[in-house]
């Protein structure tokens, strides 16, 4: 098979397995990205000290909205990445669902231009279920439960 024939199978097999597995991966070569990654995997750890020492790195003056925050995690449950909608090196808008419900939020996350790009904003808005990602069908067992 021929480089070029070969090359477009691999592309479209990396975006299938994307798209099946739920594998959203935020852009890892800005700084939005980069702090957003290190923002969900710390709210997601659901552990106070992981969660507190992002904040204590990225944005000090959010300390006193750790209780808060670690009490929306326990009723969502964590947030699963869904789709990046845009990304510029300061900004990242995505849509995520929440593990404790099939309900979707908007993640708007933003950073500071200059180094150490501190932790400027995040806003979690929450949308209607994406068309893209429809709730699983139960099967005819399941409904009559």
């Amino acid at each position: 098979m021929s480089t070029r024939r070969f090359l477009p199978c691999v592309v479209g097999f990396a975006l299938c397995a994307s798209i099946c597995f739920g594998q959203v991966q935020l852009p890892t070569d800005t700084p939005a990205g980069q702090v957003c990654g290190a923002w969900l995997d710390a709210f997601n750890s659901g552990d106070r000290d992981t969660y507190r020492a992002f904040l204590q790195k990225y944005s000090p003056s959010r300390l006193d909205r750790l209780d808060t925050a670690m009490e929306f995690r326990t009723r969502t449950g964590g947030l699963d990445l869904k789709k990046v909608e845009s990304s510029s090196p300061t900004e990242l808008v995505a849509i995520a669902e929440e593990r404790g419900a099939e309900r979707f939020v908007r993640l708007s996350f933003a950073v500071e231009a200059a180094e150490p790009h501190n932790m400027a904003g995040v806003r979690l808005e929450a949308v209607p279920t994406p068309a893209q990602f429809p709730p699983p069908q139960l099967s005819e067992s399941e409904s009559l439960l």
